[in-house]
């Protein structure tokens, strides 16, 4: 496992998970109808049944994330300073993917493959663009998924649009806003340390040219 990325890891959960999904849907009594709900989901069609499975799923992965949610960052931040802590980073690893393979499976249906990959990818590389601190960048993927989402909805049913496509394209929307917030942010920073850098430069000169002098 070390030698394979753990992005390529990821993909093959996502893909798994979603295939998976699909497979056991593809020989029920619906059918393609099934199988394109899995693909496209729907949040406003949402029902009962699916928010009991998505609860039923979803609430040990989060139990697990509160309670063990220090190995785990341990294990993939540092894997060589877990391993020296006594960390079994092997094994929290395969429980993370594991639990993530579970919390995509129970959401495909209602979010569907495009919205679940946007959660996960889009949402968090919005909030590392705002941020480098781990606690605030996982706050702020959870704002920007939670505000996309009720964006995107409010959207879908004022101009009559697919709902989940609406809710993506709002993310990709506060990712790109980020994206220009931290070319911004850059600039400015280069500005203000421009004259400070000169100020040094010149200062330096100035020292040297008063210790040729004596």
């Amino acid at each position: 496992m070390d030698r394979i990325p753990r992005d390529a890891i990821l993909g093959v959960i996502f893909v798994l998970a979603s295939a998976f999904s699909i497979l056991l849907v593809a020989k029920s009594g619906f059918g393609l109808q099934e199988v394109k709900a899995l693909l496209y989901g729907d949040l406003i069609l949402t029902s009962p049944r699916d928010t009991a499975v998505i609860l039923g799923a979803l609430l040990p992965v989060l139990a697990y994330l509160l309670v063990f949610l220090r190995p785990t960052l341990y294990s993939f931040l540092d894997r060589e300073a877990a391993k020296v802590l006594g960390v079994r980073v092997g094994f929290w690893g395969l429980l993370y993917f594991l639990a993530l393979g579970l919390a995509v499976s129970a959401s495909s249906k209602t979010a569907g493959a495009l919205l679940v990959f946007c959660y996960l990818v889009v949402a968090p590389s919005a909030a590392l663009l705002l941020t480098r601190r781990l606690k605030l960048a996982m706050a702020s993927a959870v704002l920007v998924a939670g505000v996309s989402t009720v964006l995107g909805i409010y959207w879908s049913f004022s101009r009559d649009l697919p709902t989940n496509q609406t809710v993506a394209a709002t993310t990709c929307g506060f990712f790109i806003v980020c994206l220009l917030l931290r070319g911004i942010g850059r600039i400015v920073s280069r500005k203000r340390a421009a004259p400070n850098a000169i100020h040094t430069h010149a200062h330096s000169q100035a020292e040297r040219q008063e210790r040729k002098k004596d």
